[in-house]
C-alpha cells in the first residue's frame, strides 16, 4: 500500500460518514452508534473503525496511522509512542486516532517519491490527481485570475472527481456499501439532470437556427420571383416603347408599372 494510497482511504471514510461522526462541540446531541466523533479542527477515530477502514489488516492500520503522522495529518501525544491519544469523549476517557480536518484538502507533495498524479487514468483524464493546468490564486504578476477561468477549472476538476467517484466499484461486503451507492446515485442525477438541461438548450438553439435558415430561404425565393417579374415588366415596357435596353430591367419595371397602373402614381404625378 502507497502513502497517498493510505491517506485517501481515510479522507474517504470521513466523507462518506460524515453524518456518523458525532460532533462533540456545544449544542450538539449524541447519536446512536457513532463511528467516530469529531471536536474543533480534529477527528476522533476508535481503533474498532481504524482497523474497518484498513480491513482489518494489523499492518496496513499501523502504516496508514504512521503515514498521516509524517503527513502532519494525525497528532500524537507529546513524548508518546503510541500513535493514540487519550480523548474525553462524553467524560469517558477513550484511545483514538486523532486526525486533522487538513486531510480533505491534502494533495500529494511534487517533492517526494512519488509524483502528485498517481491516479488511473479515463479517457485520457488523470483521476485521484491534482491537475497540473490548475490555475494558482495569486500568479506570478500578482494580478489575480478571472473569476471565469477560475470557475472553468473548479468544474473540470469538480468533474473529474465525480468521474473517479462513479468509476468506482463499492464491495458489497463494505460497512460503507450503502452509503457510497447513494453518493454515486447523487452524483448520476446530478449529471443527468445537467445533461438533460443541456440537451434541451441545443435543441432550442437549433429549431432557432432552423427557423433562421428557413426565413433565409423564403427571402432568397420571394427576391427571385421579383426579379422575375422585373424582367418581364421590363420586356413589356420595352416592347410599348416607354424605354430602351440602356436602362436596367429594375428601372423598366417600374417604369411600366407606374405607366400601366395609374393608382400606383403619387398624387402630384397624376392627371386631373
Amino acid at each position: 500500500m502507497s502513502p497517498e494510497t493510505a491517506i485517501d482511504r481515510v479522507r474517504s471514510f470521513i466523507r462518506w460518514n460524515s453524518e456518523k461522526l458525532e460532533r462533540l462541540d456545544a449544542g450538539h446531541e449524541a447519536i446512536a452508534n457513532p463511528v467516530g466523533w469529531r471536536r474543533g479542527a480534529e477527528y476522533w477515530v476508535p481503533p474498532a473503525t481504524w482497523h474497518d477502514i484498513f480491513e482489518n489488516d494489523e499492518d496496513a492500520a499501523v502504516f496508514g496511522a504512521q503515514t498521516l503522522r509524517d503527513n502532519g495529518l494525525l497528532r500524537i501525544q507529546s513524548g508518546q509512542v503510541s500513535l493514540q491519544c487519550c480523548v474525553k469523549i462524553r467524560k469517558e476517557v477513550k484511545h483514538c486516532y486523532c486526525v486533522s480536518e487538513k486531510i480533505l484538502a491534502w494533495a500529494p507533495s511534487t517533492s517526494g517519491t512519488r509524483p502528485a498524479n498517481i491516479g488511473p487514468q479515463y479517457n485520457g483524464i488523470r483521476l485521484n490527481s491534482v491537475s497540473p493546468a490548475v490555475i494558482p490564486l495569486q500568479p506570478s504578476d500578482g494580478q489575480p485570475p478571472a473569476l471565469s477561468a477560475l470557475l472553468h477549472d473548479g468544474t473540470r476538476l469538480g468533474l473529474q472527481r465525480a468521474i473517479e467517484l462513479l468509476a468506482a466499484s463499492p464491495d458489497p461486503g463494505d460497512r460503507n456499501y450503502a452509503a457510497q451507492l447513494r453518493g454515486q446515485t447523487a452524483l448520476i442525477n446530478t449529471l443527468v439532470s445537467v445533461q438533460a438541461r443541456i440537451d434541451e438548450v441545443q435543441l432550442k438553439e437549433k429549431q432557432r437556427e432552423d427557423r433562421i435558415g428557413e426565413m433565409l430561404r423564403l427571402v432568397k425565393e420571394e427576391r427571385a420571383k421579383q426579379a422575375e417579374r422585373d424582367k418581364e415588366d421590363a420586356r413589356l415596357a420595352r416592347e410599348k416603347g416607354w424605354c430602351d435596353e440602356s436602362l436596367s430591367d429594375k428601372t423598366a419595371a417600374e417604369i411600366y408599372r407606374e405607366k400601366s397602373c395609374p393608382w400606383r402614381r403619387k398624387p402630384a404625378d397624376r392627371e386631373i
